[in-house]
């Protein structure tokens, strides 16, 4: 009965308190067993505050009076109603269902105005309301927005304050209830909101129609600002479509698309996505609904071809809209592959979370689209890669595990990058720490950090929406003001209703105790009042956002380290924080660390690292006063206190721990400093114990450096051949040891090392034997070994014995990713269509979601990650692009932009040859395995390739002479060298690269005549006309042009008679006139079909040419040739060897030559060739003018034709001899006075020795060339 009672009270005490039957509630209280009337009526509000606003003014104004006797007038209805805003307008909407449609709006908005007129001091008179309103017309016509008005013009002010303040507390109620988050310790008080209390079951399902048709009534009543709100509005539609997408969902989105294409700009990929779905689900069961999403879709996207940067993000358009794909497609044709990407990573940094979702799902479509030209992918400037590289590893790291797998899918689309492609560039950014040592920043500063940053971009939290309304509330109205004109104009647009909202906030507490959260809570305790309340202001966004967390304790301590001088408890208090510290990294015992422990060691580390800079910073400032040395005697005490419970080892654990290797080895290197300090070290002796040496290697392979990892294997304990031996790639002699040792007590670790010894052999069927025998002798060691067992089966595509290893892989407590990817290929042979996307996806949530705690350290960290994204986004597009042709060379094409290491490599090539082979595309899975052994053989690996003629038996024509090609490369590397030429021989006929191949290797043994070689390459070089037979031909050339080179030089040397020198020349096997000149022309037509080996070749032609003249070898003819030839060739190549052009041009033969190259090269890049004409300009040498007076002659030469030059060139000249001057000033009593001395190193020159030099130096030091292995045309 009690039970019943209390599910009918939201309908018997609303009733009770419209009557005033005060008597009747206690009765109720006592028979429910309840003695304090306000904690029996706190519950019930929402429920009779929505149930009074039904009566008319006057009755509610009645029971409000009450209400404040209920509560003994210790609290006004002003009070009770301000913290209930937000339920009630959930209960006023949920009811308003009771109504006709066209009345709901009507009906909700009449009662919120009744609510608004009763309570005291919120109605106003007329004369009072007409000042408001012209106030408010009068902000219009200037361009103001309101922050009060949030419902537009057709509500009064009164509806809109009451409105506004339960706003966004409303729609962080629907959001909890329809995403059914049940962790929430609101979600029972705000799901009983929504509930039927005549219900006869307590856990109801949720109406989700009547859900949808409560959001559109809150939609309209909004109106015209929907707008500033637009993103969390559209979070929980998104969230409630989730659940069921209908005919009243419709209602909701026509009803949010009226705020506009232009205010939906960044939220419109979202939206077209959803609508999209809807469309989907209405297509087969309301064909009247269908139409009219098809219409709402045709008129978004029509409006959205006006902004071709919004358009790329959208996702791909069905059929059915045949005329808005045309649209989009047309408006995109004249954008280019790069500008796409550069739009597409504009809008990711721009996005919110929301949004997120559906510009990574259209960028996934065009870079899928991209397959079949993937080289214009990946031929993209490395700059705008790594822009879009950035942005996925910080989307990864961020999100949780349905964006990762988007984002992991994006990046195997993208593939695994070579990282020499981002030399230089910084893919993981970071927050860094404050730089000051000495000043605090300000909290307008911060706020706008905070607030533009963090919050802004993820308002749709309601924490974080919380935090920006407190810090606001922080302020007093100027600051207030002053923070809002500081930000960005996007975070302006979002951040706007906050600035006076009553917003509550849903969540509790600010993480736990033991999380980095609670610490950063202790740490702003110590901070004083005055500067405690702004970080109180940012902490409930914390438990949500650990980069915030982190930004915010960097600057807490800085606070504390810095500020109240004459606190002499900030020691004390230091050390209580630095013990909290402490105990979130000690992970002594534990195993793997889950996301929440790694997260917390890379912020500690952070911290830590930070203060032992500091550290050092303050120990390098001079002390030029007694106040500052005893101000670095303060700061560095305080730091001591912070840093004292963590040794080095900790550290050093903890920069393991979040894969900060590089830093993680400075620590040691400074822990065995320390230990070492004072006493000898044996050069000779034992240096590491054993459990550092193995901590050594760990952090030197991470780092990807094998020489580390052999020096700290040398100077750790004896007996460690084996670990060599394995960085040497000896596996036979891995393989001797072991078998040696597996007769011993070691002879568990002996057989395991047996296993990869063969499976590194690629010996699978050798290693599927061993392991099945170390199954029967020891069962237990069954479960280490499966990897490998799972790995050698698909090796082999041995079936059978693969559906063996996989039957027990639910025992695997971390499953390896071998054995995942058996599991996908054995999906792929059953043609398991459903069980392979579906493993697909489980992989690729793993394989992120390990990318995305790699890639918070460092691109090359997350490498081999991305290597497993680049396979299983292979894999998959595989099963979707079976009868297409060119598969394989689209496969390679992506392969070849992967580092070009073996261990990438065939990782994988060796996966993509056994799903082609079991997909029974015989061609491709051969080009691939081609492609396999050419790989092997580049790397000195075993080679398992059998002969062409039965191995490649039934393929194409083309591909099988590649395969005779490569088999011929296979022996010749073996050291077969004379049954290479004879293969080679034999193919001669059929393929002109074979001729070349065949020459080039029997010139290198002499085994032709010169005469004959030069005749075969003759015969190449015609049957092939490209870079390598022009270049090999002039390389043999070369050769025979070294040969008389040195015999000139010999011959000059010793004082032989002239007819000596006659006859060693009419001996020589060709004339040295035609050598020299066809070497030059040979070397210089190889550049003009191919720049492979542009270095190499102009080098190598500045120095044939200087030897040439020194000996006096034709030279006359030499450098005719030369300069004939040089004149073909562009600028662009000459630039790559400037200075070598500029130290040989006074060479008296090649002068002329060399000084018209180096004009051209002028002409064409001036910003970067001034600088290289410096060193001729400013020559020191006193005795030798003619440096500078070649230098003079080019500047004016080449400034006689171009005024523009000459300025540039000339006031390059007078910036350097500054410089020179500047550094030659030396001498402590000497000061300098820059305006006077060098006006024009800081821009007090004349006009015309106006510059701007220094910005940007590297791109005037650089000039634009193309990239290497490109055909030029000349």
């Amino acid at each position: 009965m009690k039970f019943r009672i209390r599910r009918l009270l939201p309908k018997m005490v609303p009733k009770l308190v419209i009557d005033q039957k005060m008597e009747s509630i206690k009765e109720l209280m006592k028979f429910l067993g309840k003695d304090f009337l306000p904690s029996f009526f706190t519950p019930l509000l929402p429920y009779v505050l929505s149930e009074v606003a039904e009566d008319n003014v006057g009755r509610i104004m009645a029971s409000f009076k009450f209400l404040e006797k209920v509560y003994e007038h210790k609290l006004t209805i002003n009070d009770i109603c301000d913290a209930h805003w937000g339920t009630v307008l959930v209960r006023i909407l949920w009811n308003s269902d009771r109504c006709a449609e066209p009345q709901r709006c009507d009906e909700a908005i009449a009662r919120i105005q009744r609510l608004a007129e009763a309570l005291p001091g919120k109605s106003q008179d007329s004369k009072k309301r007409g000042v408001v309103e012209k106030v408010a017309v009068a902000k219009k016509r200037r361009g103001e927005k309101s922050i009060i008005d949030v419902t537009g013009n057709e509500c009064t002010p009164n509806i809109a304050g009451l409105t506004e303040s339960g706003f966004l507390h409303a729609l962080d109620i629907l959001q909890i209830v329809i995403s059914d988050s049940r962790e929430n310790p609101k979600w029972q008080e705000y799901r009983q909101l929504l509930e039927d209390p005549f219900s006869s079951v307590s856990d109801v399902p949720l109406d989700v129609s009547r859900f949808f048709r409560s959001a559109a009534v809150l939609l309209e009543i909004v109106g015209d600002q929907l707008h500033r709100f637009a993103v969390k509005m559209f979070d929980l539609l998104q969230c409630a479509c989730a659940q069921l997408r209908n005919v009243d969902s419709l209602r909701c989105w026509k009803h949010f698309l009226r705020i506009g294409v232009t205010r939906l700009k960044p939220l419109l990929p979202a939206v077209v996505s959803e609508l999209l779905q809807l469309a989907d689900s209405l297509q087969d069961t309301d064909m009247a609904a269908f139409q009219e999403v098809q219409k709402l879709l045709s008129s978004v996207v029509h409006e959205t071809c006006k902004y071709p940067e919004v358009l790329l993000a959208l996702p791909p358009l069905p059929e059915h809209l045949r005329g808005s794909k045309h649209s989009v497609e047309k408006a995109l044709a004249k954008m280019s592959i790069q500008q796409r990407i550069e739009s597409t990573v504009k809008q990711l940094e721009m996005s919110s979370q929301a949004v997120r979702h559906a510009i990574l799902q259209g960028l996934l479509h065009f870079l899928m689209q991209q397959r079949q030209a993937f080289t214009k992918v990946a031929d993209l400037p490395s700059d705008v890669l790594a822009k879009l590289m950035r942005v996925l590893l910080k989307f990864l790291s961020e999100s949780a595990s349905t964006g990762q797998l988007l984002c992991g899918q994006v990046l195997g689309a993208l593939g695994a990058i070579d990282p020499v492609r981002f030399a230089g560039e910084v893919l993981v950014e970071r927050h860094s720490p404050p730089k000051d040592l000495r000043s605090l920043k300000g909290d307008l500063e911060l706020a706008k950090s905070v607030l533009e940053d963090f919050l802004a971009p993820n308002l749709a939290n309601n924490s974080a929406a919380f935090a920006a309304q407190e810090i606001f509330k922080y302020f007093q109205d100027e600051q207030k003001q002053d923070v809002f004109n500081k930000l960005s104009e996007d975070a302006k647009e979002v951040l706007n209703p906050y600035r006076s909202s009553k917003y509550q906030s849903v969540s509790e507490g600010h993480g736990s105790d033991t999380h980095f959260q609670g610490a950063l809570a202790d740490a702003i305790a110590l901070l004083p009042q005055e500067r405690k309340a702004f970080f109180e202001a940012c902490l409930p966004a914390t438990p949500d956002s650990h980069g915030l967390a982190l930004f915010l304790m960097h600057h807490v301590i800085h606070e504390l380290i810095v500020s109240s001088p004459h606190d002499v408890h900030r020691t004390a208090k230091l050390s209580k924080l630095a013990q909290k510290l402490g105990q979130l990294v000690n992970f002594e015992g534990k195993d793997a660390p889950d996301s929440q422990e790694t997260a917390t060691a890379q912020a500690v580390f952070s911290l830590l690292d930070d203060l032992i800079q500091k550290k050092d910073e303050i120990n390098a400032m001079p002390s030029r006063s007694t106040g500052d040395e005893t101000w670095k005697k303060r700061q560095l005490e305080r730091l001591g206190e912070l840093c004292k419970p963590f040794s080095y080892r900790l550290v050093l654990s903890c920069a393991v721990r979040c894969g900060a290797h590089a830093r993680a080895l400075q620590f040691l290197e400074m822990e065995f400093v320390e230990a070492t300090e004072g006493k000898g070290i044996d050069p000779g002796g034992c240096r590491v114990e054993e459990q550092d040496c193995e901590l050594l290697q760990t952090i030197y392979r991470e780092l990807g450096e094998p020489d580390g990892v052999v020096g700290a294997i040398r100077i750790g304990p004896s007996g460690r051949t084996r670990t060599e031996l394995e960085l040497q790639g000896k596996w036979s002699d891995m393989q001797a040891s072991y078998e040696e040792v597996a007769s011993t007590d070691r002879r568990r670790s002996a057989l395991c090392g047996l296993v990869d010894c063969t499976q590194a052999m690629r010996r699978f069927e050798s290693s599927l034997q061993l392991i099945s025998g170390i199954r029967q002798e020891m069962p237990d060691l069954a479960e280490q070994l499966r990897p490998r067992s799972v790995e050698a089966a698909w090796q082999l595509s041995s079936w059978d014995r693969l559906t063996e290893a996989l039957q027990a892989q639910d025992q695997i407590d971390t499953k390896d990713f071998q054995v995942q990817l058996g599991d996908i290929l054995l999906q792929l042979h059953e043609r398991n269509e459903v069980k392979l996307q579906q493993r697909l996806q489980e992989t690729t949530v793993e394989v992120a979601h390990a990318a995305s705690l790699a890639a918070q350290d460092s691109y090359t960290r997350a490498y081999q990650h991305l290597l497993r994204l680049h396979l299983l986004s292979d894999l998959h597009w595989l099963t979707q692009k079976q009868q297409e042709p060119g598969i394989a060379q689209n496969l390679l094409t992506r392969c070849d932009m992967s580092r070009p290491s073996f261990g990438a490599r065939q990782a994988l090539l060796g996966p993509l040859k056994v799903a082609l082979q079991d997909m029974n595309l015989r061609d491709e899975a051969k080009a691939v395995e081609l492609a396999f052994s050419r790989l092997c053989r580049k790397h000195g690996e075993p080679v398992a390739m059998e002969h062409p003629d039965t191995s490649f038996q039934g393929t194409s024509n083309e591909l099988r002479a590649s395969a005779q090609l490569e088999w011929g490369k296979i022996l010749y590397a073996s050291g077969a060298k004379h049954d290479a030429l004879r293969h080679m021989l034999q193919l001669s006929s059929s393929c002109p690269r074979a001729q070349l191949l065949g020459a080039r290797w029997a010139a290198d043994a002499s085994l032709l005549l010169p005469r004959v070689a030069e005749a075969e390459f003759q015969q190449a070089k015609e049957r092939l006309n490209n870079e390598a037979a022009f270049f090999h031909h002039a390389s043999y050339l070369d050769y025979l042009l070294k040969s008389q080179i040195s015999e000139a030089a010999r011959s000059m040397s010793q004082s032989a008679p002239a007819v000596k020198k006659l006859r060693t020349a009419a001996h020589a096997p060709f004339d040295r006139k035609n050598l020299v000149t066809f070497t030059f022309r040979g070397y210089l037509q190889a550049l003009q079909r191919g720049t492979k080996r542009l270095h190499f070749i102009l080098n190598r032609l500045l120095q044939l040419a200087w030897e040439c003249c020194e000996v006096d070898v034709q030279k006359q003819d030499m450098v005719a040739e030369f300069q004939q030839e040089a004149a073909k060739i562009p600028p662009w190549m000459w630039y790559s060897v400037l200075s070598q052009l500029i130290s040989r041009a006074l060479h008296p033969d090649l002068k002329k030559t060399f000084t018209d190259i180096i004009k051209n090269v002028t002409k064409e890049y001036p910003q970067q060739a001034a600088w290289h004409l410096v060193q001729l300009l400013n020559s020191t040498n006193p005795d030798d003018r003619s440096h500078r007076e070649l230098g003079q002659d080019i500047v004016s030469d080449v400034g006689r034709q171009k005024h523009d030059l000459h300025i540039l060139l000339t006031t390059r000249r007078k910036i350097a001899e500054d410089f020179g001057k500047l550094a030659s000033t030396t001498g402590e009593s000497i000061s300098i006075h820059f305006a006077r001395d060098f006006p024009r190193l800081v821009g007090n020159g004349t006009q015309a020795e106006k510059w701007q030099v220094l910005v940007p130096l590297q791109s005037q030091m650089t000039a634009t060339i193309p990239r290497n292995f490109s055909q030029w045309n000349g």
